[in-house]
């Protein structure tokens, strides 16, 4: 029987080792295989810019929030309403752009809903507040997390 152990990566292929997903023990095993992998100069470069636009796109959003969360009101009842106004206006300043921040529109959309659901019980606490606490420890997590996420990708493309 033909086997090959000559494996050419793909972007999805890096990043999915990377990047948080539902796939990542597929991922996982598929790494511990003994296979010689090779990775050309476009898909390093191609895993680098995602990495770098989802980044932008995350501090984008968290300074949104910060510019604008104090300007809004505090009351508790209606801080969801509040917190959604925000999202929208965010999204809306981006309305008829094709690839906002170089990223498809939906894919665009989708991180921000997920961001904004994942951020949400710190955005919603300093509405309250009327602080930044949280945003700014966000910030610095976000920063920190796509610090590793780039020094992982290129730890798998040195020892390709």
């Amino acid at each position: 029987m033909f086997t090959c152990n000559n494996h050419f990566l793909d972007s999805n292929i890096l990043l999915g080792k990377i990047l948080p997903s539902n796939n990542f023990k597929i991922f996982e095993t598929y790494f511990k295989q003994d296979f010689n992998r090779n990775i050309s100069n476009r898909i390093e470069k191609e895993s680098n810019r995602v990495i770098s636009n989802s980044r932008r796109v995350s501090l984008k959003l968290l300074h949104y929030f910060k510019e604008n969360i104090l300007d809004k009101s505090s009351n508790p009842l209606k801080s969801d309403n509040t917190l959604v106004k925000i999202r929208n206006e965010f999204l809306n300043s981006y309305i008829g752009i094709s690839f906002p921040e170089g990223v498809k529109k939906d894919r665009f959309t989708s991180m921000i809903k997920n961001l904004f659901e994942e951020f949400y019980d710190g955005f919603q606490e300093d509405l309250i507040t009327q602080s930044t606490y949280n945003i700014d420890n966000f910030i610095k997590e976000t920063i920190n997390t796509f610090r590793y996420f780039s020094k992982d990708l290129n730890q798998i493309i040195l020892t390709k």
